[in-house]
């Protein structure tokens, strides 16, 4: 069956592939909202607790990374210093201040979940003296918060003004 119709002619017209564009034209940032609890646990879970001392080998591999991930943030490549304070965490987990450096980069990168995420697990693994660290993720959480209410009036917004002007009317709209 698979071989006839390999051999048969295409069956979308040109007029389907047009009344199709519109859904080519949505947001796809829209489409791809998570809610903000979800995506600040599927961070955390990327940091798994720490079960033991680090190597002396370890130590020095994750001193590297955090002169790199310095190096990076002080060129405002903030993902990628995020990414080596994560690897230097890989490598030396019983340094927990270093979530500080991974949600301060995460923020500067403009990932607010992660920021959270970092934040909430410096809260968790050592709560003294983080008060200014607490204030700052309760503020970052209702910032993503009231982003993804925002994101998904706006989603009902463009899916109504579709419905509501049609395809013709949409592409129109859109020229």
């Amino acid at each position: 069956m698979l071989a006839r119709l390999e051999n048969e002619p295409a069956m979308i017209s040109l007029r389907t592939a047009l009344l199709a564009l519109p859904l080519l034209l949505l947001p796809r940032a829209a489409a791809a909202l998570e809610p903000p609890e979800q995506a600040i646990q599927a961070v955390k879970s990327k940091y798994p607790a720490c079960r033991g001392e680090a190597s002396p080998e370890a130590v020095e591999q994750a001193a590297a990374a955090h002169q790199q991930a310095l190096e990076a943030f002080d060129k405002l490549e903030f993902g990628r210093a995020a990414d080596l304070w994560s690897q230097a965490y890989g490598h030396d987990c019983t340094r927990p201040r270093v979530f500080v450096n991974i949600g301060n980069a995460f923020e500067r990168a403009g990932d607010k979940a992660a920021a959270i995420a970092a934040y909430e697990l410096l809260l968790e693994r050592a709560p003294e003296g983080q008060e200014r660290i607490q204030e700052k993720a309760r503020i970052l959480r209702k910032q993503l918060e009231d982003d993804y209410v925002k994101g998904r009036a706006d989603e009902k917004d463009e899916e109504a003004k579709h419905a509501k002007c049609g395809p013709t009317a949409h592409n129109n709209a859109h020229q």
